[in-house]
């Protein structure tokens, strides 16, 4: 029993939701003051780290130490979860983890109630992660720097990328920041296509293996919350 309730909560422990609101210890912390403070410092502790890495009040040791304490303190708060938590409150908080960003793209919902979609799902996800990285990493550069290399000089682009063109499809040839106007370059950045074929394949690729994790996932939520309760209760 103590090893099945560990698993179910593994998807609670990996909610993003949860990390920010707490709200695995709080569904716990009734008639328990301890409990709401130290749910209350967590959820501070994690605003403030929040806070500090915003533009407007970036503080990097500041943020280090909250942040650092928050984590520290999540860990705690998980603990004490595990320990406390009887199945019918481990159920609630496993069918709420699963909205979650983290556990769409790992699964880890469906690893612990073994759906049968559970490798299908990761698999696509990192699929479309992976396509998306080669796609603005590699390609994108590859169409912006279209028309200003010669062919052995594409792979550096190491003097910038093509300008954008204006309205009429002119650019300013003349600009000392335009890569044309270098005598390196091959000048011939009008012949530039609006968009590489393989960009517009990757982006079509990537978004069907999105959609298709995606309506995966979501059409197998509550055969996995039933699932999920049904070991809980059964092993109680």
């Amino acid at each position: 029993m103590i090893m099945i309730m560990k698993m179910a909560t593994l998807p609670i422990l990996t909610s993003e939701v949860n990390f920010l609101t707490g709200h695995a210890l709080f569904s716990i912390s009734k008639d328990n003051i301890k409990l709401k403070i130290l749910w209350a410092v967590r959820v501070l502790t994690t605003v403030a780290a929040l806070m500090l890495v915003s533009p407007c009040t970036f503080n990097s040791i500041g943020a280090i130490v909250t942040g650092s304490i928050s984590g520290a303190l999540y860990f705690v708060s998980d603990s004490i979860f595990k320990q406390r938590a009887n199945p019918e409150q481990v159920a609630q908080q496993f069918d709420i983890a699963q909205i979650s960003i983290v556990n769409f793209v790992f699964d880890f919902p469906g690893i612990v109630v073994s759906s049968y979609d559970r490798f299908i799902v990761p698999l696509l996800n990192i699929f479309w992660i992976i396509v998306l990285v080669v796609m603005f990493t590699v390609l994108k550069p590859l169409e912006e720097a279209w028309g200003c290399y010669k062919s052995s000089d594409i792979g550096g682009l190491e003097y910038g990328t093509c300008p954008e063109f204006d309205e009429t499809g002119v650019t300013n040839a003349l600009d000392i920041s335009n890569i044309c106007s270098r005598p390196e370059a091959t000048i011939n950045c009008v012949t530039r296509p609006s968009a590489f074929a393989s960009e517009r394949t990757a982006r079509t690729v990537a978004l069907i293996a999105f959609v298709s994790s995606t309506v995966l996932y979501a059409s197998t939520l509550t055969e996995r919350k039933l699932r999920a309760r049904a070991i809980l209760l059964e092993k109680s």
